[in-house]
């Protein structure tokens, strides 16, 4: 019963960042917990460590799209140890749309998130764009 709950207060953490709240997943995490951001060299790539940076990290994200990273959770699953999330995510950024699906792996230990994977749609056959060769890494660039 207990991982269905923390199941569900992370699909609400997804829900209270739509709505701005970029610190809703902190209640739920450990004070040391990392987070490990997305691969490459962008501005969500690397790991984020402590309850401080991963707010940071999240506000980031959410200045850089202008409010408009949005994910629509489509399965939430849950154990004793872990909890995963499947969201479809969109954001706008420089004149570029894009969309795809991400996968949040969330470690949890002692009832508290201590670290989470985020794997998404680097190959972004879905970025809407008039420019030929816009990348995953060109729309998340620094």
């Amino acid at each position: 019963m207990a991982q269905h709950n923390l199941g569900n207060a992370i699909r609400g953490a997804f829900q209270s960042f739509e709505k701005g709240d970029h610190k809703a997943i902190l209640d739920l995490c450990a004070e040391d917990a990392v987070w490990h951001g997305a691969p490459g060299n962008t501005m969500i790539s690397g790991d984020f460590k402590g309850r401080d940076a991963i707010v940071k990290h999240l506000t980031t994200s959410a200045q850089a799209t202008e409010g408009s990273m949005k994910f629509d959770v489509k399965d939430v699953l849950a154990s004793d140890n872990h909890v995963v999330a499947i969201a479809k995510g969109t954001a706008k950024r420089k004149g570029h749309t894009i969309e795809g699906l991400s996968t949040f792996v969330f470690r949890i230990e002692n009832g508290k998130v201590a670290e989470v994977w985020v794997h998404g749609d680097t190959s972004l056959p879905s970025v809407k764009s008039a420019a030929a060769g816009y990348t995953w890494e060109d729309f998340w660039s620094k």
